[in-house]
């Protein structure tokens, strides 16, 4: 009688089998002898003839037992070796939104959207696990809106080096920036610090120094103005030695400034420099530099950020002062004017008339130069009080995604949101205010002075009112 042989790995003999039956595919027997072959779980497969099953590559998958070979998985799904079904998303795609893995397999690109410009997205990438490449900066990590980070003052790299990106949010953006920084586009520093050349974070100076230094340097102004006037006045000066040249060549300059219109240009000048200022503020367009780049030294030298980093002081800290100083130096000059007019009446003869004929002649005195003060900071204080609506968006939402979701911040001071209860706070309490005061006060007094003119203009009549208000009438011409 013949011997029965064991049946090898890899195939199976039944009861009487002459020969062993090769196990199909999808199916394995590991050790030799088995009656049958067992099925590959799923996550495997097997060729013909397997005493073993092997894992599905990374990228296919096999979701039920007896596979003879592992599906590749449909676009834009992956998966990793040994998976039973596809569910989570190739390299260079980000799952939206977390689901059950059949409704992820079933609508694939439903779930799975292409990595944002300026990310990476390795395979099994959620929304919240994006890579935010250095030099850019999202608001929250269920947003796949990328920002990229501005120079604010500082070079090319400055973006880079405060914005290292990563995986990590933090708090607001904030795990995308370098230490010591937060904010949108990691501009704010923590502490008592600001941002300088758009990467370094140094010490604010003292507050009180220097928010009392504009203010001096304005009364300083106003003195020396008022010095310089009052020797202009003196014409039996002309002749004495050494103050004598000075003011015969302030006439040569005043009378040159009378031939050349040198008044009418300056407002025109002043008038540009208005437009320059604002159309960014108001409707966040930006001239070509051109236009605006001599102008910028002026902006430096006038602009409340001059005084004291923005970072250092709310906005309304420097708002304040920016309003009230150059009204403070023109109600000096009235002041002054009153003084002087009262000083004239004390010194006339008894009986004495009334003073209040001297006075207004005082205060018709200083009203020139109080208009051009006035003139030349209705401008600046416009602009910075209107850019308290200059707002930045940063989306926090998925593009497309109802409702959409953002956060807006002012520009001025990126801590505080736009439309919130503070910023709402701001406008009730000090923004109504510097509108009626310089806007709306500007308007109202020159139009009041012009009306005052109207009837002496119109019949050509030089009297004292018209003499001081020239500055809003004398480049124009009577109808």
């Amino acid at each position: 009688a013949g011997e029965c042989t064991a049946c090898p790995a890899g195939s199976a003999c039944s009861t009487g089998s002459v020969d062993p039956t090769p196990c199909s595919p999808g199916t394995f027997a590991a050790t030799e002898g088995q009656p049958k072959c067992e099925p590959c779980p799923p996550g495997t497969a097997s060729n013909q003839g397997s005493d073993s099953c092997d894992s599905c590559e990374a990228g296919s998958n096999a979701a039920n037992a007896g596979q003879g070979q592992c599906i590749p998985c449909p676009h834009p799904l992956g998966s990793a070796r040994g998976d039973v079904i596809c569910s989570v998303c190739m390299k260079d795609y980000y799952l939206l939104s977390s689901a059950d893995p059949d409704d992820i397999y079933k609508s694939p690109t439903e779930y799975c959207k292409p990595c944002p410009p300026n990310a990476d997205c390795p395979r099994n990438t959620t929304r919240e696990g994006i890579i935010v490449l250095r030099g850019y900066w999202r608001a929250s990590s269920s947003s796949s809106v990328l920002t990229k980070c501005g120079t604010f003052g500082g070079d090319d790299d400055a973006g880079l080096k405060r914005c290292v990106g990563g995986t990590s949010s933090g708090t607001d953006g904030s795990g995308y920036c370098a230490p010591g920084l937060h904010g949108p586009e990691c501009q704010l520093c923590r502490g008592n610090q600001y941002l300088v050349d758009g990467e370094e974070c140094v010490d604010c100076p003292a507050q009180g120094r220097k928010l009392l230094d504009p203010l001096l340097l304005g009364l300083g102004f106003c003195v020396a103005v008022g010095v310089a006037a009052y020797l202009y006045k003196k014409r039996s000066w002309r002749e004495r030695r050494y103050i004598g040249p000075p003011l015969r060549l302030a006439d040569r300059m005043v009378t040159l400034h009378s031939l050349l219109g040198m008044q009418a240009k300056f407002k025109l000048l002043l008038s540009f420099y208005q437009v320059v200022v604002v159309i960014p503020t108001i409707y966040g367009v930006a001239l070509p530099e051109k236009y605006t780049e001599w102008l910028d030294g002026i902006t430096e030298v006038i602009s409340p950020s001059n005084w004291m980093p923005i970072p250092c002081v709310s906005y309304v800290a420097l708002l304040l002062p920016y309003v009230f100083t150059p009204l403070g130096l023109a109600l000096f000059l009235l002041l002054v004017g009153v003084g002087m007019g009262f000083s004239q009446w004390r010194a006339l003869p008894a009986p004495r008339p009334l003073p209040h004929r001297a006075v207004a002649a005082g205060l018709l005195e200083v009203l020139p130069a109080t208009l051009i003060l006035i003139y030349c900071f209705v401008p600046p204080i416009n602009a910075y009080i209107f850019r308290f609506w200059r707002c930045k968006l940063y989306t926090t939402s998925e593009p497309g995604e109802l409702p959409i979701e953002y956060n807006e911040v002012m520009v001025e001071e990126p801590s505080i949101l736009c439309a919130s209860e503070e910023h709402d706070s701001i406008f009730r309490r000090y923004i109504i205010v510097s509108i009626v005061i310089w806007p709306v006060g500007s308007m109202a007094l020159y139009s009041s002075l012009l009306f005052a003119c109207y009837k002496p203009l119109h019949a050509k009549l030089r009297t004292a009112l018209t003499r001081a208000s020239a500055l809003l009438h004398q480049d124009y011409e009577t109808q």
